[in-house]
């Protein structure tokens, strides 16, 4: 073999990993609107999150538009308090209409919250008299009576 084909076969492979690198991470921007099935209504709020790639969503907006930059053939996750959940498969389309079905579990009748430490703030220790003279611009210290 000859120096020549070395180098150009290596060249070639090295064009078509650069290629193959670049088709199976397309990237693109998807977006949309997430309405309510029943209403038609827009859903602000709604968690649009990318399945199996952590920190990587974002929320709609009041209008009930998002928008959010992910690889091609991911799944995006549609979540909202008091609808179902909703999967959609990424292709090569940008645009992701979405329409959420309310649930129908029973809404909870009470909440129940628990503290399970406690911290004491730094001002609850000062004298209400300095925190007072602290609080406002005065430049003259208080007078103790």
């Amino acid at each position: 073999m000859t120096k020549s084909f070395i180098r150009r076969t290596s060249i070639f492979v090295l064009f078509l990993l650069t290629v193959m690198t670049s088709i199976a991470q397309k990237r693109i921007t998807v977006h949309g609107k997430v309405t309510d099935q029943e209403t038609g209504e827009s859903l602000s709020g709604v968690s649009v999150s990318v399945i199996n790639t952590a920190g990587l969503g974002t929320f709609s907006n009041k209008e009930g538009i998002f928008s959010l930059k992910v690889e091609v053939y991911h799944k995006l996750l549609f979540s909202y308090i008091g609808y179902d959940t909703v999967q959609v498969q990424i292709k090569e389309n940008d645009t992701v209409n979405v329409s959420m079905k309310k649930s129908n579990i029973q809404a909870m009748d009470e909440v129940v919250v628990t503290a399970l430490g406690t911290q004491k703030d730094s001002m609850s220790q000062v004298p209400l008299q300095l925190w007072i003279w602290m609080s406002s611009e005065n430049l003259h210290p208080p007078r103790v009576l």
